[in-house]
């Protein structure tokens, strides 16, 4: 059901640009959908668009300073829709530095233009949260 989900938004996505010819996407390793199953939902949903997969090994860092392990996790398990992984050395939740996310790289339209996408942001780079804002009686007041 994932692969669908996603397969349906990343052909969403590209024809919100124009005619479609072609997509390039990246999967990577920890993202929740396999390659092989996001390749057979894209023909499922777009039977005519040409699509390359290309798998992006994963690549994870640990938080322990006295680690510092940086490289291929663990993976303890894998099911549909869910990767659980740890660090090779201490078994601490590692940070995924790369092939955590499923990535639209290109899109060619019939016309003739590619789009492409630079450079992939990476997955575990989520911007912080901002505070939510006091209310009530824990609220300071301003003079």
């Amino acid at each position: 059901m994932h692969g669908h989900a996603i397969a349906r938004d990343l052909v969403w996505k590209a024809q919100s640009k124009g005619d479609v010819k072609s997509i390039e996407v990246e999967v990577g390793d920890l993202s929740a959908v396999s390659a092989k199953e996001l390749v057979a939902a894209l023909k499922l949903i777009a039977p005519g668009l040409h699509v390359k997969v290309q798998s992006v090994k994963a690549v994870v860092k640990c938080p322990k300073r006295k680690c510092g392990y940086s490289g291929k996790p663990k993976v303890v398990e894998k099911m549909h829709g869910l990767v659980l992984f740890e660090c090779p050395k201490c078994r601490a939740i590692p940070k995924i530095v790369q092939g955590g996310e499923v990535v639209l790289k290109k899109i060619v339209l019939k016309g003739g233009n590619t789009l492409e996408r630079k450079s992939a942001k990476k997955a575990g780079k989520a911007k912080k949260a901002k505070p939510a804002k006091k209310t009530g009686k824990h609220a300071k007041k301003r003079k």
